[in-house]
């Protein structure tokens, strides 16, 4: 969603409670980085199971805001967990992902959705959740 004024965040609360359905299992599998693995900012572990109900999520969560005017971004949804950031490259990342660009990290059963802030600070961004509902 990127800034949101402290004002529309009860809007962003209401457009949360679009986001429903049962809970189901996320499988987390692989080893990828955004950009890339050469020019690595973020390193993630993707999702093979649970990635269709978690784009479908995301796409009822991206129309609700929309219906209230937020502005979002335009990139198509990409499944993952982030594992890292990084300021700086990291020597012997690309080799690490491609080693474990088929492992199985395991599974978990997704059954709430939250808002969280992200605060900004020297040491990196501290993510706070500020709201929390059942799926």
């Amino acid at each position: 969603m990127g800034e949101v004024a402290s004002g529309r965040l009860a809007e962003a609360r209401e457009a949360l409670a679009a986001v429903h359905g049962p809970p189901f299992e996320v499988a987390v599998e692989g080893l990828g980085a955004f950009p890339d693995e050469q020019r690595p900012r973020v390193l993630w572990a993707g999702v093979s199971r649970g990635a269709d109900r978690l784009a479908e999520l995301s796409r009822v969560l991206g129309d609700a805001l929309k219906a209230k005017e937020f502005v979002l971004e335009d990139r198509a949804f990409s499944a993952h967990v982030t594992l890292a950031r990084f300021r700086t490259p990291i020597a012997g990342l690309a080799d690490r992902v491609e080693a474990d660009r088929k492992t199985g990290w395991g599974t978990f059963s997704a059954g709430r959705v939250g808002l969280f802030e992200s605060r900004l600070a020297t040491g990196g961004a501290r993510h706070v959740l500020i709201q929390e509902a059942p799926l």
